[in-house]
């Protein structure tokens, strides 16, 4: 009996796997990122945090999780996508209770993810991103999107191929209690065949 308590605690201690605090371990969040492994969990207190390029996952199957969406605050100054995540396709990862805000690209200003298993982002807050065709770029990954705000975010391309949302090959999305609202050229496009889920969602967008 006391062999197989045991081997329950060791399989339960790795699955979880360890808890990294920022600013208490690492004084950065990429810093916290690069030293996390597949399992972990960065947890970072409440604050801004800024970062001269993106906040990156290289591929790793972790999950980021602020103290709280109003008070802990990813700000891009405008310098480049926010947040990305890309892999070979095996990454399981995910991003909640974060306000994410002032990211500046091409595509995926905010949060760009490309060839995830999948991703989820949950009761976050993406406002204030610039972007030319996306402020979300999701390409061959399968997303979820659950209990989040995105608003107030500018894309400038008028032409086609632009949301605040935009999908790309092969793709899927879930969109649950989600608000979509006051995006200048925003709302969701899917380029290529892409699956949606809409649930419990708001869209309002005057200016899309």
């Amino acid at each position: 009996m006391r062999r197989k308590i045991l081997s329950l605690v060791f399989i339960t201690t790795w699955a979880f796997g360890t808890k990294i605090i920022v600013p208490d371990d690492y004084s950065g969040i990429q810093d916290a990122i690069n030293a996390s492994t597949d399992g972990d969990t960065v947890f970072v207190e409440a604050g801004t945090y800024t970062h001269d390029e993106e906040f990156n996952f290289y591929g790793k199957s972790i999950a980021l999780v602020g103290e709280d969406k109003e008070t802990t605050i990813l700000d891009g100054q405008n310098n480049d996508n926010l947040i990305s995540i890309g892999s070979d396709g095996t990454a399981n990862a995910s991003i909640s209770n974060f306000t994410i805000k002032n990211g500046y690209s091409t595509e995926g200003a905010a949060i760009l993810i490309s060839e995830v298993e999948s991703f989820k982002i949950d009761n976050c807050i993406v406002t204030g991103n610039n972007g030319y065709a996306s402020i979300i770029k999701v390409d061959r990954s399968d997303v979820s999107i659950v209990r989040t705000e995105i608003s107030n975010n500018i894309c400038t391309n008028t032409s086609n191929s632009y949301g605040a949302i935009v999908t790309y090959d092969n793709g899927s999305l879930l969109l649950d209690r989600v608000t979509v609202v006051n995006n200048v050229r925003g709302g969701l496009f899917s380029y290529g065949n892409s699956d949606h889920i809409i649930r419990n969602s708001i869209f309002w967008n005057p200016d899309a």
